[in-house]
């Protein structure tokens, strides 16, 4: 009986919320949608066979996308932090470690650092002698392709994973550039990957780089490099933060 009653329900919600037209879906639409939403979850705490009053359907709704279809769940988590802050994204922690590296070696690659603006895989910065500076590749590019392969709907770890591979072995990189696609073939080779670097330009001034806020290491570099900047006389100090796409709060501060 409880099972007709809330299909019964579920049907009337359904069919009330399917008459509305599509050109009537502005805030106060999508407002009433979510009241619709939660109004479900109050009947299934009500009636629903395998709940109770203490369930939190939403919740568990989250939980099943999260476990079932991940991708999904990335797109509903990313969509909502989009609404609130464009400069902020849900990331795996795959993801995490390849946006924001800690590591001070180094890996095979072409030398670039990407990051995702409205969809868009953006190349922020390209390493100085690397294969894809010497190919030609720049800040700013939209990466298209990777070997004739589409990358929409990839993550960033995904790419970077395409983009890696044997010492040696050839890539091509299609990107958009002002309204138009160019296409750069290189090889991919060892790329040191220091997150900090620091050298005296001339007496009395100093130029630090800082690629990413993230790493023990980095930040014990830095402050290192800082504390000798009295020592050395340093009237003006250059802080290069061009491609760095963000990383911990704190060591930002």
């Amino acid at each position: 009986m409880k099972k007709r009653i809330i299909s019964f329900l579920l049907v009337v919600l359904l069919l009330s919320a399917s008459v509305v037209p599509a050109f009537a879906a502005d805030n106060s639409e999508v407002k009433n949608q979510y009241e619709d939403l939660k109004s479900i979850a109050e009947i299934i705490k009500m009636y629903g066979l395998f709940s109770s009053q203490d369930d939190d359907p939403i919740q568990n709704m989250l939980l099943d996308l999260l476990r079932s279809d991940p991708k999904e769940f990335y797109k509903l988590a990313n969509t909502m932090l989009s609404h609130y802050d464009s400069h902020s994204a849900y990331l795996t922690s795959d993801e995490n470690k390849s946006a924001f590296p800690t590591n001070v070696g180094g890996y095979v690659g072409v030398g670039i650092t990407m990051s995702t603006d409205g969809g868009r895989i953006e190349i922020t910065y390209v390493t100085q002698q690397s294969p894809a500076d010497q190919a030609g590749l720049k800040a700013g590019d939209v990466i298209k392709l990777i070997d004739g392969q589409p990358v929409d709907g990839l993550t960033n770890d995904e790419i970077a994973t395409k983009i890696r591979g044997p010492e040696g072995s050839p890539v091509t990189i299609t990107v958009l550039r002002d309204g138009k696609e160019l296409i750069f073939t290189m090889k991919r080779a060892q790329i040191s990957n220091p997150n900090f670097e620091s050298r005296t330009v001339e007496p009395g001034i100093e130029y630090m780089r800082l690629k990413i806020f993230n790493g023990t290491d980095t930040e014990n570099r830095f402050n290192e490099a800082f504390s000798q900047l009295a020592k050395k006389g340093t009237k003006v100090l250059i802080l290069d933060l061009r491609g760095n796409p963000g990383g911990l709060v704190s060591m930002a501060e």
